[in-house]
């Protein structure tokens, strides 16, 4: 936990029932992604923030890539699974273990930065966690970045999976970009704008980018991350001051705790 300050990100080993759930569903999401897109688009509402989504990086910033995110209390909704490809059966068994993995990482944050709010709000956050499939196309060239530089708005990112490397983390002191791999077995986990807010700072949301290598020019990348969004935390307020991919990388690393709580409503 004492990289979580130092570099913004933890390497942590997680469950293996876990991990062998999310790999299952790494496979049958590269499945998915291979279906005409018409097939896809059927998934397209499944609720609120939840379901596939076609981006073609249009707009300032946009990124080039297909996503599906499904929610922690999926599982607890009518969504006939019987004639549904492999991948959404997989998908809802990832979000009904994701609580459990929250509460624990807030907990170690807390033993280690004395943050005990983070505990009691990520307890009530159970309904606030998003896993997101992301597909990344190919078509690129090395160095060329498939996901613009941003910090989440949630509380924090789990970077559980992907089939290839490419995502870097602006690092806190130098300013410079630093791979970020996630290693086999473990999983990457970094605060976002939520937890900088109630630590006062001290553990500041991590810029990051998804950059195309030599490996995913040409096939593209495929990952899988889960956003804890906690309750009862003030949100940062996208409809005053736009789109986080729109700031300077970084922006956030030096703000006073005033400044910075002026982005929130």
């Amino acid at each position: 936990m004492e990289e979580l300050k130092t570099n913004g990100v933890a390497m942590m080993p997680y469950q293996p029932e876990l991990r062998q759930l999310v790999e299952e569903a790494a496979a049958s999401w590269q499945d998915f992604c291979d279906l005409p897109t018409k097939d896809k688009q059927h998934y397209a509402e499944l609720g609120s923030m939840m379901g596939y989504e076609l981006k073609d990086g249009s707009g300032p910033n946009g990124d080039q890539k297909e996503n599906f995110d499904i929610a922690s209390t999926i599982g607890d909704t009518e969504i006939d699974t019987s004639n549904a490809p492999e991948f959404i059966t997989d998908a809802v068994a990832i979000s009904k273990a994701m609580a459990g993995l929250a509460l624990s990482f807030a907990q170690q944050v807390d033993a280690q930065y004395h943050i005990p709010e983070l505990v009691e709000r990520t307890a009530e956050s159970g309904d606030q966690i998003f896993t997101r499939f992301i597909h990344y196309y190919g078509d690129r060239t090395a160095g060329e970045e498939t996901a613009s530089t941003h910090c989440d708005q949630s509380g924090y990112t789990f970077h559980l999976f992907e089939t290839a490397d490419g995502c870097q983390r602006l690092d806190y002191t130098t300013r410079e970009w630093v791979d970020m791999p996630v290693e086999e077995g473990k999983m990457a986990a970094f605060p976002a704008m939520q937890l900088q807010l109630l630590s006062e700072g001290e553990l500041p949301a991590l810029a990051h980018r998804v950059v195309a290598t030599q490996a995913t020019q040409r096939a593209g990348r495929h990952a899988i991350v889960s956003f804890v969004r906690l309750k009862n935390v003030p949100e940062y307020d996208k409809k005053t001051h736009g789109r986080l991919q729109e700031f300077e990388p970084g922006f956030n690393y030096d703000m006073t705790q005033r400044d910075f709580g002026k982005l929130f409503t």
